[in-house]
């Protein structure tokens, strides 16, 4: 993951759900292209995930290999959630939006590079709210910076 070049900082994970994206892919990979070009200024740095992994032999053959599709955002050391919850609000309204044009769910997340910890926090559908997604990250940000 790009976040190694980012430690300390924290990398807010949106990927769509699920490993059968073959009929969405391109309709994805342009919205969050587009997405990500004009969203995120707080971020350190945005850019957008298209990462299907390879076919293993433990899959049986009605099984889709893994397959990351969304976008990654490192948060600024100095990020507090005041600061930041504007971002929220906009990437969720995106990924509800999208998630109706497209029929796809969608995971929000984390990764923790000092602690190689990855975790998801919430999931979104087009009837998704935030109040979730907000506490966690307005925790997140409150421990990482009392641990600073």
């Amino acid at each position: 993951m790009k976040s190694a070049q980012h430690p300390g900082q924290l990398v807010l994970l949106a990927y769509a759900d699920g490993d059968d994206l073959e009929g969405a892919h391109d309709i994805l990979r342009a919205r969050f292209a587009a997405f990500v070009a004009s969203w995120g200024k707080r971020f350190a740095e945005v850019w957008a995930v298209d990462d299907r992994y390879p076919r293993t032999p433990d899959l049986s053959p009605e099984d889709s290999p893994a397959w990351n599709l969304g976008l990654n955002a490192v948060i600024p050391a100095e990020a507090t959630f005041t600061s930041f919850e504007p971002e929220l609000d906009a990437l969720m309204a995106f990924l509800a939006r999208l998630s109706l044009e497209s029929g796809h769910d969608f995971v929000v997340g984390y990764y923790d590079p000092a602690r190689h910890l990855q975790e998801d926090i919430t999931s979104v559908s087009a009837s998704s709210d935030n109040t979730m997604l907000k506490a966690f990250v307005s925790v997140l940000l409150s421990e990482r910076q009392s641990n600073a």
